[in-house]
């Protein structure tokens, strides 16, 4: 069974003892009442008459009491507890019986007949039959229960016995708990000084890791070390086959130098062949100038009116010249003759001194090859060293790995071994709350042990709600005595596996001591090597940057003798090439003079074909004002005519409609030729613009042609800018007088020119002329557009009459003008611009 019924039982008892005391309390006086009659059943009042009530009061008790319903024992606790002892009330019952059993025979009836005959009857005799019968039947049950309580008293004393025996059992258990209780505590201890002790281990074999990673990374170290120093000594080997390809290198150039040297040495037997021949040609010159001499004064001694003189003269001058130059000639020969002499002792010197350095590198190479064939071998013994040692380490690597392994499985032992003792430790407390449970059961037997010394009708279901408790208990016994044996075996299990671990520590800290040990002599050789090594390569190094130093100054020496002899063929050569290109430059210089001359020519004619076609226009345009002022004049004189009063109030005949459609002819024609008129002065604008633009490039051109010259007249030397600036303006000036002048020839007069017409340059005159004429334009378009109707587009006659009468001024014509879109005009470079207010004057910006 479990807990949780147990606890129901439990409850249960409680709440029926609560319910039973409750009746007892209200029952108490009725059974008082019953034990007192049935105690004072004594032979004198056998025959006295009860009232009838209590007698059917106490044969249902009495009922109830002997039937098959054990649940109500209510009336055991009526009974005496314990105050006298239970044999003797046996015999007197039954004597009580007995007697009243005995008392119906006796003479009993008409005794008490004599003494009531007159008050009872018949039927009172019969009723006191009846309950006589029921008291003999009351005795009988009375007698039964009484055997049936003996047996009670017995069993109760049985169960007393047992409970007792109960008691010591719980008593010997609480014992044993509190032995188990101690063993656990002592075990626990004992499991936590392992455990701690394992902890301890535990951390002895982490920082022994630690060591072990720390001596791997020490071996790693050496090992870049060592990867290091192999590439410092391929390093050092790539250095020293750099040396030997600078040596050989210094041998060709060495060899090189030589064969200039040898060269140089022709070149001077060479210029002492030249010097000679010069000196003997000088001899030979000066021996002919004294000869000549002597001639030329013969000569002037026979023939001193002779013409003769003058080119004797003339060639004797050029004899003297010749003479000087070759002079001069033969001293710049004697200078580079001493200038080739201390160059040649200089490469003499340079050579001799390669040459002991080339002996001294070789030399310092064959040590380096002996030192290098020394590192070699050490190189392959660290090599050596290197691989006994990685197989050390992959060895030790191996053992550490097994090492771990081990550790790992203690761990899990440790684990397991934490895990069991924590189900162990909840083992106990499960144990601590059954034996608690086991008291509370104990008081609760208590407690029904004194209900049932109370209550004697409890006994059998007391019993009954024991002995699964007893069976309960002892059950509980077992399994407690089963887990102390688990406990038992799991506490020398882990004793075992504690030695185990200690025996596998032990074993693991001698190998690490060991182990320890030879990493450290390794260790030691191993930067015993590394110094020695590092040693050697230090003296190494010195030694290379010793051969480096030389090395680097037999470069440098000739690398200045290479930069010297570069420097005068590149000095020849680019003296050479400047004449190239200064001959060059004349050449392309004469090209580009001669294709600007040609372009200009070009450009000449088409200006002039095009001031050509602008003074056709012009004169167009002057043919179409006449014309335009001739019709104008004749357009005034017909408005004049229609406009008189004499004909206005006449009909209108065929006259007049032809009239009017010769009017409207005109007038088509009159806008028909404006427009004409602007097209062509669009057209002059742009031949202007033009024009202008073509004389810039003109000018431009001009001043490319100025500076061609200025360069061909200097010979290639560039002139300076003020000289540049002058003729520039020069030429300008006398292209723009040029031009100007052209165009005044081709031009007609033009107006009354004030003094600042003079002044001005040609330029600005060009670009004036062109604004004024825009500005007539716009003059003459701003005059013609108030004329014109705004809402309805009325015949031109009437517009021309109109526009006639509103002008104030009839001196000059009004052009008609139909509805045109002004467009604005525009010039290459500047803006004109031109109001109401200004009356004519012109603005430029």
């Amino acid at each position: 069974m479990s807990e949780e019924d147990r606890a129901a039982k439990a409850a249960r008892a409680k709440a029926l003892l609560k319910k039973r005391q409750q009746k007892k309390a209200a029952d108490s006086t009725s059974v008082a009442a019953d034990s007192s009659v049935t105690s004072s059943a004594t032979p004198p009042r056998t025959f006295s008459p009860a009232p009838s009530e209590p007698v059917e009061t106490d044969g249902r008790d009495l009922g109830d009491v002997f039937s098959k319903d054990t649940s109500d024992t209510s009336w055991l606790s009526s009974l005496p507890r314990a105050a006298s002892p239970p044999p003797p009330p046996a015999p007197h019952v039954a004597s009580t019986v007995r007697r009243v059993s005995a008392g119906p025979p006796n003479p009993s009836i008409p005794v008490s007949s004599e003494g009531t005959s007159e008050s009872i009857s018949s039927r009172e005799l019969s009723a006191l039959q009846e309950k006589l019968a029921a008291l003999t039947k009351e005795n009988e049950t009375l007698a039964a229960t009484v055997s049936r309580l003996k047996a009670f008293e017995t069993a109760a004393q049985q169960a007393e016995a047992s409970l007792e025996a109960e008691r010591k059992r719980v008593e010997e258990l609480q014992e044993n708990l509190q032995k188990f209780q101690e063993d656990s505590e002592i075990a626990l201890q004992n499991e936590h000084q392992t455990v701690a002790l394992l902890v301890s281990e535990k951390a002895h074999l982490t920082a022994e890791l630690q060591r072990r990673d720390d001596l791997e990374s020490k071996v790693q170290a050496l090992e870049d070390q060592l990867e290091a120093e192999r590439s410092k000594s391929n390093n050092l080997a790539d250095q020293v086959s750099r040396l030997k390809k600078e040596v050989q290198d210094t041998t060709q150039r060495a060899r090189q130098s030589e064969a200039k040297e040898k060269d140089l040495l022709d070149r001077f037997k060479d210029q002492e062949r030249q010097l000679q021949l010069a000196s003997t040609s000088a001899a030979e010159s000066r021996k002919e100038a004294e000869e000549s001499q002597r001639k030329l004064r013969e000569l002037e001694e026979q023939v001193q009116s002779d013409d003769r003189v003058e080119r004797l003269e003339a060639s004797l001058k050029n004899t003297q010249d010749r003479a000087a130059e070759l002079e001069f000639q033969l001293t710049k020969l004697k200078q580079a003759h001493s200038s080739l002499k201390s160059e040649r002792d200089n490469l003499e010197t340079k050579v001799t001194e390669a040459a002991a350095k080339e002996a001294e590198l070789s030399a310092q190479i064959s040590k380096l090859e002996t030192e290098i064939s020394s590192v070699r071998e050490e190189l392959a013994k660290v090599k050596d060293e290197r691989d006994s040692l990685s197989q050390e380490k992959t060895r030790l690597q191996q053992l550490s790995e097994a090492h771990e392994t081990t550790i790992k499985g203690h761990q899990e032992k440790l684990a397991s071994a934490e895990s069991s003792l924590t189900g162990q430790a909840r083992q106990i407390q499960s144990i601590q709350t059954e034996l608690k449970n086991a008291n509370r059961r104990a008081d609760d037997a208590e407690k029904t042990q004194k209900s049932l010394q109370a209550e004697g009708t409890k006994l059998m279901q007391a019993l009954d709600e024991m002995r699964p408790k007893i069976v309960e208990l002892t059950a509980v016994k077992l399994e407690l005595g089963e887990k102390i044996e688990s406990l038992e075996h799991t506490i020398r299990n882990r004793d075992s596996v504690i030695v185990q671990l200690e025996n596998d520590l032990g074993e693991a800290r001698q190998q690490n001591e060991q182990m320890e040990e030879v990493w450290k002599q390794r260790l030691a050789e191993q930067e015993k090597r590394h110094r020695e090594v590092q040693n050697g390569s230090a003296d190494i190094q010195k030694a290379y940057n010793e051969l480096q130093e030389d090395l680097d100054t037999a470069l440098a020496s000739l690398r200045n003798l290479e930069s010297e002899r570069t420097n005068q063929h590149q000095e020849a050569s680019r003296r050479l090439e400047e004449i190239e290109r200064l001959q060059h430059l004349t050449q392309t210089q004469g090209e580009e003079l001669e294709n600007l001359r040609r372009e200009l020519e070009a450009r000449r004619k088409s200006h002039d074909e095009e001031q050509d076609f602008l003074e056709r226009t012009q004169n167009e345009i002057e043919a179409l004002r006449a014309e335009i002022s001739a019709r104008d004049l004749e357009i005034e004189r017909l408005q004049e005519v229609v406009n008189s009063p004499t004909n206005s109030d006449a009909p209108r005949t065929l006259d007049d409609e032809m009239l009017s459609s010769l009017r409207q002819q005109h007038a088509m024609d009159l806008s028909a030729a404006t427009s004409q008129i602007r097209a062509l002065e669009n057209t002059i604008f742009d031949k202007d613009s033009l024009n202008h633009s073509l004389q810039k490039q003109i000018n431009a051109l001009e001043e490319q042609l100025s500076q061609l010259r200025s360069h061909s007249r200097l010979g290639g030397v560039p002139s300076r800018p003020s000289s540049r600036a002058m003729e520039h303006h020069g030429t300008r000036r006398s292209s723009l007088s040029m031009h100007s002048h052209r165009s005044n020839q081709h031009q007609p007069a033009p107006l009354s020119r004030t003094i600042f017409d003079h002044v001005m340059s040609p330029e600005t005159l060009h670009k004036r002329k062109v604004s004024l004429s825009m500005l007539k334009a716009r003059i003459e378009s701003e005059t013609q557009t108030p004329s014109l109707p705004p809402s309805r587009a009325l015949s031109p006659v009437h517009s021309e009459g109109h526009s006639h009468k509103s002008s104030p001024t009839g001196n000059r014509p009004s052009t008609p003008h139909h509805t045109h879109v002004r467009r604005p005009q525009f010039l290459d470079e500047s803006h004109v611009f031109w109001c109401h207010s200004c009356q004519g004057d012109l603005v430029i910006l």
